[in-house]
């Protein structure tokens, strides 16, 4: 009786590959899938005008359903990416609020 064996190297590339099958993202387990909010600014423009304080500013988040707050003071860079979760507070230099808007 002959037995053949896998040479060592290719062993362990069938099990690395085995493996990574398993590491994929979670799967849904059934149910609704979870809401995802968008941000809607124009119920938290009452804050024009307001000094932004942390008070106003956690305000402004949920009025606009935002999850995130991003203050921009003047002439601050900021990325252009768009965050359907996020709400753009742009202040003065004495931290007013000049506008609000979600992205």
């Amino acid at each position: 009786m002959r037995t053949t064996s896998v040479p060592p190297l290719a062993a362990c590339l069938l099990l690395s590959t085995s493996l990574a099958a398993c590491a994929g993202k979670p799967m849904h387990t059934g149910g609704p899938l979870p809401a995802r909010r968008a941000c809607d600014a124009t119920p938290a423009r009452w804050a024009i005008g307001k000094v932004a304080t942390a008070a106003v500013l956690e305000r402004i988040r949920s009025d606009s359903d935002a999850q995130v707050v991003r203050v921009i003071q003047p002439g601050q860079m900021v990325t252009m990416d768009y965050s359907a979760a996020r709400v753009d507070v742009r202040v003065d230099a004495g931290n007013v609020v000049l506008g609000v808007s979600c992205g």
